[in-house]
């Protein structure tokens, strides 16, 4: 993916101003999640140190749970 690119850092750093979140394996090559890669890719970012990913789509529907199971929500 980061053709030509050959050294360590300069890979890592390519990564990064890609939007991904690079760790660095022992022998000092970066490593990227399977899972961010595919939110990345999928242009969904992920909020910088929380870990968490897209907030306002990663909720439950709550509303159509009780539904589901024939019980309106109480207001």
């Amino acid at each position: 993916m980061a053709s030509p690119l050959r050294q360590p850092a300069a890979i890592a750093r390519w990564f990064k101003q890609q939007g991904f979140e690079v760790k660095t394996k022992p022998n000092g090559m970066p490593l990227v999640s399977r899972s961010n890669f595919e939110y990345v890719m999928r242009g969904v970012t992920a909020t910088p140190g929380t870990g968490d990913i897209d907030h306002g789509r990663n909720r439950p529907d709550v509303d159509a749970l009780m539904r589901r199971i024939g019980k309106q929500k109480e207001h």
